[in-house]
């Protein structure tokens, strides 16, 4: 499962890489199947009763499959959950089975307010083909005892910026592309933002140098005003 922005590319490349292996068939399938993210304290509850399916002794990001669905111990809400891989009819019936046993559904806006909530980044909005794992935290995903696509580039690659919060004095909406300029001088733009509805403050994510430590003070400029802001360590919410 890909991020939609990254899919054809992504599909195009496994396909091509698939042609080294004549038992592997690379196929489109996304008409035909659906995803739903069930997230939340009580997530795993409503899964066991409406797919009686015990996921509560599964790592994280693992998966199993039963009933012809993909169920991941997975999520991109810094709430614990599922995700559930399967044909669009019953991801269908699931969904209003998941909400007649009590889950509030909710978009993709909502998704990206929690997941900025926690400093995730996102695919093509925060994250794309010039930023490196090193930049957003993604290094304790690279297994450098194994070999994979792109390791002599990433063994190559010194860091010298990295992706933190920034967080607003005030109520107001950071969005994408606005400037901040911190009281050292240095100068970035925000790569995606919100108005965090628990903190009642707003939230965004910006690439900084290295040598920009959380607690460095700031002005972001929203138009014809500027807003007091401080660069933080993601998460903003702490659990």
């Amino acid at each position: 499962m890909t991020n939609a922005c990254t899919h054809p590319k992504l599909f195009l490349t496994l396909k091509q890489r698939a042609k080294r292996f004549p038992s592997v068939r690379v196929e489109q399938d996304s008409e035909n199947n659906a995803m739903i993210a069930l997230q939340g304290p009580n997530s795993l509850k409503i899964l066991k009763q409406k797919l009686s399916l015990d996921m509560s002794q599964k790592r994280k990001f693992e998966l199993v499959t039963t009933d012809s669905l993909i169920v991941s111990r997975s999520g991109y809400t810094g709430e614990d959950g599922v995700e559930i891989i399967g044909n669009k009819e019953r991801a269908s019936e699931l969904f209003q089975a998941f909400i007649e046993a009590g889950a509030k559904p909710c978009g993709l806006g909502a998704r990206d307010t929690l997941r900025l909530e926690m400093g995730y980044p996102l695919g093509c909005v925060d994250i794309n083909e010039s930023v490196n794992p090193y930049e957003v935290g993604g290094e304790r995903f690279v297994d450098f005892t194994k070999d994979f696509v792109g390791k002599s580039a990433l063994l190559g690659i010194k860091p010298t910026r990295r992706l933190r919060g920034v967080i607003s004095d005030t109520q107001v909406v950071l969005r994408s592309g606005y400037e901040v300029t911190l009281e050292s001088g240095v100068t970035t733009r925000l790569t995606s933002g919100t108005l965090s509805p628990i903190l009642k403050r707003g939230i965004a994510l910006a690439f900084f140098p290295l040598s920009v430590k959380a607690g460095e003070r700031g002005r972001v400029k929203i138009r014809a005003q500027e807003v007091l802001v401080s660069v933080v360590d993601p998460p903003f919410i702490k659990k």
